[in-house]
């Protein structure tokens, strides 16, 4: 029997409206920061590498948005991979490791620079 709980967390389409919207106005500045700098393949990442060891990003809080269950995070991240490739882009969710075996999520572009060029 579904219980009430479960049917409220499947019915939160506008948090993850909002949370789609953040992550793709957060990626899409990601992809103009290294389109701009030559960079046509690259990870966007929920952590990074520093000489301090791995530490978590500023995607990594609105990836796993805490306002959202594991499922319907799970949505967001399909529903944003799947915008990027509706807009022609070569993109893939992955793990990036980070050192020591410390994974983060990651969403790896490839060729960004192919997407005009296949438009055209």
């Amino acid at each position: 029997m579904i219980q009430k709980e479960e049917l409220k967390d499947w019915l939160k389409e506008a948090e993850r409206k909002k949370s789609i919207n953040r992550i793709k106005e957060y990626i899409d500045s990601k992809i103009k920061n290294n389109n701009l700098a030559g960079r046509y393949t690259s990870f966007v990442s929920t952590g990074k590498y520093t000489s301090d060891g791995s530490r978590k990003t500023s995607l990594f809080d609105i990836w796993y948005d805490p306002s959202l269950s594991s499922d319907n995070q799970l949505m967001v991240h399909k529903a944003v991979i799947k915008k990027h490739k509706d807009n022609g882009f070569n993109v893939a969710m992955t793990n990036y490791d980070c050192g020591w075996d410390n994974l983060f999520k990651a969403i790896e572009f490839t060729h960004v620079d192919k997407v005009v060029e296949d438009s055209e």
